[in-house]
């Protein structure tokens, strides 16, 4: 696997984890009130967007 695809591929896999984090143990409801969680998983998403886009992942 070429290095830069690891890469990419790692970071994909810690936004995922970022995400995991953010909403563990939250409700719904909890997710949905919290702006600071919203907005930190929003980011996540365009992050994991812009690696794919990027790194030409389909």
């Amino acid at each position: 696997m070429k290095h830069e695809l690891k890469a990419y591929l790692l970071d994909l896999i810690e936004c995922c984890n970022n995400i995991n984090d953010f909403l563990e143990n939250l409700e719904v409801n909890d997710y949905l009130e919290n702006r600071i969680v919203k907005s930190a998983v929003e980011r996540q998403f365009e992050i994991i967007g812009t690696v794919l886009i990027i790194g030409g992942i389909p």
